[in-house]
Protein backbone atom coordinates (compact mmCIF):
# COMPACT_ATOMS: atom_id res chain seq x y z
CA UNK A 1 0.00 0.00 0.00
CA UNK A 2 1.23 3.01 -0.69
CA UNK A 3 -0.85 6.42 0.54
CA UNK A 4 -0.31 10.15 -0.69
CA UNK A 5 -2.59 13.19 0.49
CA UNK A 6 -3.06 15.91 -1.45
CA UNK A 7 -2.18 18.47 0.97
CA UNK A 8 1.36 17.45 0.07
CA UNK A 9 0.51 18.12 -4.09
CA UNK A 10 1.78 21.43 -5.42
CA UNK A 11 -1.09 21.71 -7.93
CA UNK A 12 -3.96 20.83 -5.15
CA UNK A 13 -1.99 23.84 -2.98
CA UNK A 14 -2.27 26.02 -5.92
CA UNK A 15 -5.92 25.16 -6.91
CA UNK A 16 -6.89 25.56 -2.47
CA UNK A 17 -8.19 22.13 -3.14
CA UNK A 18 -5.81 19.90 -0.48
CA UNK A 19 -8.84 18.03 1.25
CA UNK A 20 -8.43 14.06 -0.15
CA UNK A 21 -5.77 11.46 -0.46
CA UNK A 22 -4.77 8.67 -3.15
CA UNK A 23 -4.29 4.98 -1.53
CA UNK A 24 -2.63 2.07 -4.03
CA UNK A 25 -3.58 -0.95 -3.16
CA UNK A 26 -0.88 -3.73 -4.79
CA UNK A 27 -0.16 -7.22 -3.99
CA UNK A 28 2.88 -9.48 -3.45
CA UNK A 29 4.22 -9.43 -6.44
CA UNK A 30 3.79 -5.57 -6.38
CA UNK A 31 1.07 -5.84 -9.00
CA UNK A 32 -0.98 -2.96 -8.71
CA UNK A 33 -4.81 -4.07 -7.94
CA UNK A 34 -6.87 -0.89 -7.42
CA UNK A 35 -6.79 2.55 -5.32
CA UNK A 36 -9.07 4.37 -3.20
CA UNK A 37 -9.31 8.39 -4.72
CA UNK A 38 -10.74 10.94 -2.16
CA UNK A 39 -11.60 14.41 -3.43
CA UNK A 40 -11.20 16.50 -6.04
CA UNK A 41 -10.62 15.41 -9.64
CA UNK A 42 -11.12 11.49 -8.67
CA UNK A 43 -12.52 10.30 -11.64
CA UNK A 44 -9.54 11.84 -13.82
CA UNK A 45 -6.95 10.15 -11.20
CA UNK A 46 -8.42 6.74 -11.35
CA UNK A 47 -6.96 6.67 -15.41
CA UNK A 48 -3.16 5.85 -14.88
CA UNK A 49 -3.83 3.23 -12.58
CA UNK A 50 -6.67 1.58 -14.32
CA UNK A 51 -4.09 1.49 -17.13
CA UNK A 52 -1.28 -0.21 -14.84
CA UNK A 53 -3.81 -2.52 -14.18
CA UNK A 54 -5.05 -3.39 -17.59
CA UNK A 55 -1.46 -3.56 -19.00
CA UNK A 56 -0.35 -6.01 -15.72
CA UNK A 57 2.33 -2.95 -14.73
CA UNK A 58 4.21 -3.17 -11.29
CA UNK A 59 4.21 -0.30 -9.16
CA UNK A 60 7.86 -0.04 -9.85
CA UNK A 61 6.37 0.74 -13.43
CA UNK A 62 4.23 3.18 -12.18
CA UNK A 63 6.76 4.84 -9.88
CA UNK A 64 9.11 5.44 -12.53
CA UNK A 65 6.77 7.45 -15.68
CA UNK A 66 7.10 10.94 -15.66
CA UNK A 67 4.36 12.92 -14.77
CA UNK A 68 4.39 16.73 -15.66
CA UNK A 69 4.66 19.19 -13.07
CA UNK A 70 2.57 20.81 -10.88
CA UNK A 71 -0.46 18.14 -11.84
CA UNK A 72 -2.75 16.18 -9.64
CA UNK A 73 -1.55 13.21 -11.21
CA UNK A 74 1.95 13.44 -9.88
CA UNK A 75 -0.07 12.02 -6.76
CA UNK A 76 -0.73 8.56 -8.25
CA UNK A 77 3.45 8.56 -8.52
CA UNK A 78 4.17 9.40 -5.24
CA UNK A 79 1.56 6.80 -3.72
CA UNK A 80 3.43 4.48 -6.10
CA UNK A 81 6.96 5.45 -4.68
CA UNK A 82 5.75 5.21 -1.13
CA UNK A 83 4.15 1.58 -1.65
CA UNK A 84 4.93 -1.44 0.80
CA UNK A 85 4.61 -4.63 -0.57
CA UNK A 86 1.88 -6.87 0.49
CA UNK A 87 0.26 -4.29 2.65
CA UNK A 88 -2.45 -3.24 0.64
Amino acid sequence: MGRTPFKENARAIVNGRTTGLIKLLIDEQNQVLGAHILGDRADDLITPIVLAMRNNLGVEQLASTTIQYPTLSESVRWASVRTTPGKG
